[in-house]
């Protein structure tokens, strides 16, 4: 469930940022090693969440419909 929950933020993370991105600041954000990053980004290349475009890792249609599903399936409360 950890993995999982990091791999949302990661694709959180690059929808909100593109190609603007820092691995630095995104391991420091995830607080995980550069290695560590290197290793979930490189499974969710295999799994097709994120891809290369022009050198540039960037999310993938594949992991922006993992986020819509989420955001779809996430209750929503109501401040009254």
């Amino acid at each position: 469930i950890v993995i999982e929950y990091v791999e949302l933020l990661i694709l959180a993370y690059f929808r909100e940022y593109g190609t603007r991105y820092s691995a630095s600041d995104l391991a420091k954000k995830l607080g995980v090693t550069l290695d560590l990053l290197n290793s979930y980004l490189e499974e969710m290349l295999e799994k097709k969440e994120l891809c290369i475009k022009e050198n540039m890792i960037s999310i993938s249609k594949e992991g922006r419909l993992v986020l819509a599903n989420l955001t779809r399936f996430t209750p929503r409360y109501d401040s009254k």
